[in-house]
């Protein structure tokens, strides 16, 4: 399955496996980018498409900020096109 369905990596629990190809590279993007998996996954979704936009719940405000702070993230077309070939499983 690809990417096409937002979150399945994570909600098939493979990306918790460090020794996946797509935890390798989503914790190097992460570290590089001093972000957090939800801040990417975030920023990836708005990179998709310029008519989707995704509305995360939250009932704290720091959860609200780093929503926000999601469509901050410069991330190069290289590393998005790695994401993405990783988070194919």
């Amino acid at each position: 399955m690809s990417l096409s369905c937002p979150g399945y990596p994570i909600n098939a629990g493979k990306v918790l496996r460090l020794d996946q190809p797509f935890a390798q590279v989503l914790d190097r993007i992460v570290s590089r980018y001093s972000a957090t998996a939800s801040k990417l996954s975030l920023s990836w979704l708005l990179h998709r498409s310029a008519v989707m936009l995704p509305i995360p719940g939250t009932s704290k405000t720091a959860h609200l900020e780093e929503n926000v702070a999601a469509a901050g993230i410069q991330i190069g077309p290289d590393e998005w096109t790695e994401f993405e070939a990783a988070a194919k499983i």
